[in-house]
């Protein structure tokens, strides 16, 4: 069973942003005390995919007591660091839940996920035209799988983010090269998802 976010309220006592996982259909049953929040549905066949999730949610709270995330199976507060596409929306976005490479801690993780990896990216994912980086501050559900930062990715087409994510392979070589700097590559998880904004 989740829990309430009251625990919380002390981090983050003005407005909250949460990422909660679903691996139960049609288990959401009630969102009070969500202002606006994003639904995402997996897309089938993505290789590498955890195919046990059924919907991944974002949800924005100025009331963070009265969100409960009984329906969720692992939920996360985090501090949302936007990179660039804000104004847009449509396509699909692939959500990575990563964890530091061994020896970093977590700050250092965001640091350089901010200060080096988005310079990165911006100049060597040319189909990436929505960039969202989201560094855990803490755990909101028992058991939750360990997760230092969750990205979010987005992109017009499928075809976009498997054909055409690098603008070459110098660009795909400098990526991965800085990637195994700070992400433990053998740990996480990743889903992509058909991109739908819902708010209210």
């Amino acid at each position: 069973m989740g829990r309430q976010l009251a625990t919380v309220r002390h981090i983050v006592p003005e407005s909250a942003k949460i990422i909660a996982v679903a691996r139960r259909p049609g288990a959401v049953a009630s969102l009070a005390g969500v202002r606006r929040h994003t639904c995402y549905q997996p897309v089938a066949g993505d290789a590498g995919a955890d195919p046990a999730v059924t919907s991944v949610w974002v949800l924005w709270t100025d009331r963070p007591a009265e969100v409960t995330l009984t329906w969720s199976d692992a939920a996360y507060l985090v501090d949302e660091r936007p990179q660039w596409g804000q104004e847009e929306h449509g396509g699909v976005t692939r959500l990575s839940f990563l964890l530091a490479a061994p020896g970093l801690s977590r700050a250092e993780f965001g640091d350089h996920w901010r200060d080096t990896h988005a310079t990165l990216a911006r100049r060597h994912h040319p189909t990436l035209w929505r960039y969202v980086q989201n560094v855990v501050v803490d755990a909101l559900t028992p058991d939750a799988p360990e997760v230092d930062g969750i990205a979010e990715l987005s992109f017009h087409t499928v075809a976009d983010l498997r054909e055409r994510m690098y603008d070459n392979e110098d660009g795909r070589r400098i990526v991965g090269a800085d990637v195994r700097t700070f992400i433990d590559l053998s740990r996480g998880w990743r889903v992509l998802c058909h991109d739908g904004m819902n708010t209210f």
